[in-house]
């Protein structure tokens, strides 16, 4: 799944998408299991 770009600004850098998602689950909002596929999609966008 693409992320698309707000609408009233420029996409997220990788870092700023990895800080958000390393948020989402030191808040228990996503499991480790969906933190790391997603790391795995941004790392492989670098």
């Amino acid at each position: 799944m693409k992320q698309t770009k707000k609408s009233g600004g420029k996409e997220k850098s990788p870092l700023e998408r990895m800080s958000e998602l390393k948020e989402m689950r030191d808040r228990n909002l996503i499991s480790d299991v969906e933190y790391e596929r997603k790391k795995d999609e941004i790392m492989k966008e670098l």
